[in-house]
This record gives C-alpha cells, structure tokens and sequence, in this order.
C-alpha cells in the first residue's frame, strides 16, 4: 500500500501543504485549529486523519477540481462576486475584508471553486457594470493580498485611499479568463435566482453560490485564457466557447502546445488603428495617412487586446476603427464568409494603400472606408448566394 512506506505520509501531507496552503501555518489557518508552533508538522498528522480520515483521503480531496466538474456538480462548485474590475493578470486573488468571511468561503467551497465575476455596478469601468466579465478558479491557499499581487498592483491599491487595507484577507487564483465584451451579460440574465438588488452588497463581500442552471450558463460565455499574477505566465489564447474550452481532453500524452484555433461560430469583420508615434514606423506617412489592420474574429476587442500586449510602452494603441457590430451589419456565420470579407479589403487596400506585409497597411480614411465596403459587399454576397443555394 502506497501509505504504508516509510515517511510517505508526512511527505503527501507536506506537497498538498506547500501547494494549497503555502506553509504549516496557512494550514492550521484554514481550518481553524490552534497553533501549536514547532510541534505543527508532527501533530498535523493527527489532525487530518482526525478531519479527512486519512492522509490519501487528505490529498486526493485537494485535488483542484476541474472547471467542467465545478459546474456540472450539484451543488455546483461555483460562487458569483463583484469586482471593481477585472484583472487577474495583477491581482491573483480573491480578497476578503475579514477573517470570518474568508473562512466562510472555504468552508463552503473545494479545491478548484469557480468564481464568476460581474461588474461592480458604481465602480468597475462603465461598460462593465453589472456585466459578467471574468472568471477565475481558485485553490483554498489562503494569505495576504500582498502575496498574490504584483508590485505595482499593491502600491496602487495601497497608494489609494478607497482600496488601501480592504480585501487583504486573500485566497490565491490557480488560473483565471476574460469574457470577451461581445459576450457580456448582465448579471440579473446570468444569475436569475442568485442576484438581487438586496443581496448585492452579501454578493460583493462574501460571495454566494450560484444554482445549477445558472452555473450552466458559463458554458456558452466566450472566454480566452489569460496569466495569474505570481503563477507561471499563460500564452496569448484564442477565443473559444466555455464548453469547448473546459471539455476534458481525451486520454494520452499532455500537449506541449496550449495554442487552439479560436473556435467556429459567428465572425465580424474589423478595422483596427494604430493610434500613437506611428511614424516610428512608417517614416513616409503622408497627411491623413495612418497604420491599420484588418481581419475577422469572434470579438475585435479581445483581437485588439492581444496585439496591444506585445506594443512596447504605453504610446501606442490598436484602436477599433470599425467592426460589424458597430456598423450594424449581420455577422458572418462562420469564418468561410467573413474570410471573403477579409480577402476584399487586403486587395484594395494593396492596390490603393501601401502593404507593410500580411493584414497591415498604410492608407488615408477614404480609402478605408473604401475598402470596408468592399468587404462588407464580398462577405453579403457570400451569405446571399448560400442562402438561395439551400
């Protein structure tokens, strides 16, 4: 029996220790037992097997859960908050004002809790209020919020008088996505039974459990993953419905390549600016000319995200220009369509404006525009000519 070699025990209970809860201590913490200093690594033992009835029980049930078994368990293992906003990338964590209402989180949750995160409705950012806008899995490691932030990230907080000394009592993020802004929801559609107007302010502090049908519901959002401060950096990720994202993969060898296609469904055409010094660029620039970008996607505004995180400094922006939403045109059913969209504006843009190489070109907003209507024209007529071939 694995238990029964010599010294396996205090070496399992050490691993889950260091890995959900950072030391001794943090475990003793956690669950409320009495701190007995020097003595706590030989009379942790005693404790567990006391609480999970053995030490195997102990670490199996530390296992993260994955996120499709949160949201399919019942209960689910998922909880609704509210944040000032979302930015997991610098805050890995979820904060808690008191002792009390951190442990009663950990108490009610396992290894793994998914937490879906909606706008604060006076102080997240405009267009996120009240929208759901992020989610992130957490382990039950508990510290300080210092622990789980990055520099910067803890002398704003602490530099400002509305958020220094709140949420300091923090339980670490394993990993963490954006909802793409196409696909926000408000949080009364999203969590129809949970969320009121009353229990918003119980919601923000404490957290609630979300029901099953409202669980569900994250599986259609689309997300895209993205880095936890103080945890090993994720690689830019495409779009992709939560249902395809956190379906288990088969069984076999472990992918040493986390990149996937952004996931089928409909597309819009977009026109991104660059917005800053361009001529750094492009020293030719011409009166009214200016550097943009073309394509098609599930959400330009995560499209955009992605490419403003590789610009060097903060002088530089790919702006949205134009994108079919904002034009209100019919999306693209799929990228076959919106491919031809994107076809039409590369040839006129290339013999109309200058080519800096693959989808970026140098142009006047007349011919944009131009060449916007060109792809609007190539991918209508794509979906006119299936429809009446059906």
């Amino acid at each position: 029996m694995k238990e029964s070699r010599s010294g396996w025990d205090q070496k399992a209970i050490s691993n889950v220790v260091k890995a959900h809860y950072g030391d001794f201590k943090g475990l003793y913490q956690s669950h409320g037992w009495e701190w007995v200093g020097s003595l706590a690594m030989s009379d942790a033992a005693t404790k567990i097997v006391g609480q999970y009835g053995s030490v195997k029980q102990f670490e199996e049930t530390h296992e993260l859960m994955p996120p499709n078994e949160c949201i399919l368990k019942d209960p689910p293992n998922v909880w609704l908050t509210n944040l000032w906003g979302f930015n997991p990338e610098q805050w890995g964590f979820l904060g808690f004002s008191n002792e009390r209402q951190r442990q009663s989180f950990i108490n009610r949750s396992s290894p793994g809790v998914l937490v879906v995160v909606y706008g604060h409705q006076s102080k997240a950012p405009k267009h996120q209020r009240g929208k759901i806008i992020g989610l992130q899995q957490l382990s039950h490691r508990l510290g300080s919020a210092e622990e789980f932030m990055s520099p910067a990230a803890w002398s704003i907080k602490e530099g400002s008088e509305e958020s220094a000394g709140k949420w300091d009592f923090a339980v670490r993020a394993t990993r963490a996505w954006h909802v793409t802004r196409e696909s926000y929801l408000s949080v009364q559609d999203f969590a129809d039974e949970t969320f009121s107007n009353a229990n918003a302010q119980t919601i923000g502090s404490q957290g609630m459990p979300l029901k099953p049908h409202e669980a569900k519901r994250i599986l259609d959002l689309d997300i895209f993953e993205t880095s936890v401060s103080q945890e090993i950096p994720v690689a830019d990720t495409p779009v992709s419905k939560a249902k395809t994202y956190f379906t288990p993969s088969k069984p076999g060898p472990v992918s040493q390549n986390p990149y996937r296609k952004e996931a089928e469904g409909p597309k819009e055409l977009y026109i991104l600016r660059l917005s800053g010094p361009v001529k750094i660029f492009h020293e030719q620039l011409k009166h009214d000319e200016r550097i943009y970008k073309v394509g098609f996607s599930v959400s330009p505004h995560t499209r955009a995200r992605s490419l403003n995180a590789t610009l060097p400094g903060a002088n530089f922006e790919w702006q949205i220009f134009k994108t079919s939403r904002t034009a209100q045109l019919e999306l693209c059913p799929n990228s076959k369509f919106a491919l031809a969209g994107e076809d039409a504006m590369k040839k006129y843009l290339h013999a109309n404006g200058k080519s800096l190489g693959g989808e970026f070109f140098v142009a006047t907003s007349s011919v944009v525009a131009k060449a916007w209507d060109k792809g609007k024209e190539a991918s209508e007529r794509q979906i006119t000519g299936a429809a009446t071939s059906r």
